[in-house]
């Protein structure tokens, strides 16, 4: 599930959850949503030896712009 042109702006709020559910059978589900709203996921595999760990980034499109992070377990 793809929302098309999902763009971000100063105030909106960028989720990222990992879901942890189907982690017995070597997979976990990463969703993403804007202002609540999910825009997309993907289950990834977490057992596949050719995959490194998940880590967190943020990309940017242009110089100076910041980012307030918070995150939880």
């Amino acid at each position: 599930m793809y929302v098309l042109d999902a763009m971000a702006y100063r105030g909106d709020l960028i989720g990222c959850t990992v879901k942890f559910d189907l982690a017995a059978e070597g997979k976990v589900l990463v969703v993403f949503s804007l202002n609540g709203k999910q825009i997309t996921q993907e289950e990834i595999s977490i057992h596949n030896p050719d995959r490194k760990p998940l880590y967190p980034y943020i990309g940017m499109a242009h110089k100076g712009i910041r980012v307030l992070v918070k995150v939880g377990v």
